[in-house]
């Protein structure tokens, strides 16, 4: 009666078949691929959305239990389902472990057939972190290869997971076998390793890990694609990454810089430290070398009113951020008695991060003008930062009449916008 719905010209025919269709006592799951597979313009039809109802509790009757996930019978004819079943039954179902396993199981032997990868990416949106951690913990090698894909959807910009807040959180939220397998990945886009190993830490932090677990870590990380800045001062402040014995942070730099690997070290070292490949490139490289803040009018007529009164140095900085596996401040001084206000960057602690005893900087300073273009400041600056250290020019603005009148000449939309260009972190 469906099928005949489909060519018969009466809005009001189709209206009628799919209405008689709902009302069916039950419907069986065979049916449901087709019933689902019908034209846009029937779906369109009022009744419609009973059938997708009565197909919901057809899918819900036949899968929705705890022992579903591990009836191969029912595992088997879940996977025949097309992807609009499996996209109504991962809305209608609670999520949960038996959700994830049947998703993913599906997603499997959609890709043994060549299902259009844009179809099964949307598939992996449906997985939430809960059952991602428990798909993990079904330790299936059948179910590993797309439990490295969920981890690459939501997690293989390493640099926007560490500076995004939500993206974070959920990071933190993942359980050790899932954090094993995503250290593990080729396929993570980061600055370098540095990226990885700051992930790491931010995971770790407020977690009793085991021995063996920092072991495991450990031996995850890429060492050799460290910046000799992290690898001789970050590395060794890192709670939960573990040395094997005769071996230490300068032993492995020495054995880079002057080897450049680590095979000539003596002490047997995990594989994958002395890693000929990287990982992917910093996805918008251009764009997130260029760290911006912008100061509001009110904050900085303040802090030069205050100096100008006082007589002393005024500062103001900015939130911590993130480049190159280090954090990083921006400042503005004013200077008395010159008068001159200046930028500075400087090395910051985070959390779990300390400021580093050592790391070498190239970097610039931009301002945003009140036309909304960005003007270099000075020259460009290189340093090596040691601790909580600050370096930049304390003459770009130069104070002439008086607080109020000079910081509206500096400001860009209320805020005076300054930009610090990370040339190079090493």
């Amino acid at each position: 009666m469906v099928q005949w719905a489909d060519f018969w010209a009466s809005p009001d025919c189709v209206e009628l078949c799919l209405d008689r269709l709902s009302s069916l006592p039950l419907l069986h799951v065979s049916d449901v691929n087709s019933i689902l597979d019908l034209p846009q313009g029937i779906q369109d039809v009022p009744s419609s959305s009973k059938v997708k109802g009565a197909c919901s509790q057809c899918l819900m009757r036949e899968y929705n239990s705890h022992g579903t996930a591990n009836d191969k019978q029912l595992l088997g004819s879940f996977c025949s389902l097309s992807l609009a079943a499996v996209k109504l039954f991962a809305e209608s179902a609670d999520a949960g472990e038996t959700r994830a396993v049947l998703l993913a199981s599906w997603y499997v032997e959609a890709a043994k057939k060549g299902c259009n990868f844009a179809e099964l990416q949307q598939l992996l949106q449906e997985v939430t972190l809960t059952e991602g951690n428990f798909l993990f913990q079904r330790h299936d090698p059948k179910l590993l290869d797309v439990c490295s894909k969920w981890l690459l959807h939501h997690y293989h910009d390493v640099y926007k997971v560490i500076v995004d807040g939500v993206l974070l959180k959920s990071f933190k939220g993942l359980s050790f076998s899932a954090v094993k397998v995503w250290a593990g990945l080729d396929a993570l886009n980061v600055h370098n390793e540095n990226d990885v190993a700051v992930l790491l830490t931010l995971w770790c932090d407020g977690r009793s890990l085991t021995g063996s677990e920092k072991d495991e870590l450990s031996s995850l990380l890429r060492v050799s694609r460290l910046s000799y800045s992290f690898l001789s001062y970050q590395l060794p402040e890192l709670k939960w990454f573990v040395y094997p014995a005769g071996c230490d942070a300068s032993v492995l730099s020495s054995a880079l810089i002057i080897d450049g690997g680590l095979s000539c070290i003596g002490a047997k070292l995990p594989a994958v430290w002395d890693a000929p490949v990287g990982r992917g490139m910093l996805i918008n490289a251009a764009e997130r070398c260029m760290i911006t803040h912008g100061f509001p009018k009110t904050e900085v007529a303040g802090m030069i009113e205050k100096a100008l009164q006082d007589g002393v140095t005024g500062n103001l900085y900015s939130p911590c951020f993130c480049y190159g596996g280090f954090y990083w401040r921006l400042s503005l001084q004013l200077h008395m008695p010159s008068r001159t206000l200046g930028a500075y960057l400087y090395s910051a602690n985070n959390g779990p991060l300390l400021a580093p005893r050592g790391v070498k900087s190239k970097f610039s300073f931009y301002h945003r003008q009140q036309n909304g273009n960005s003007m270099l400041k000075g020259r460009e600056c290189q340093q090596w930062f040691r601790g909580a250290s600050g370096y930049g020019f304390l003459d770009l603005f130069k104070l002439v009449t008086g607080p109020a009148e000079d910081v509206k000449k500096l400001l860009y939309d209320g805020k005076l916008v300054l930009k610090c260009c990370m040339v190079e972190v090493k």
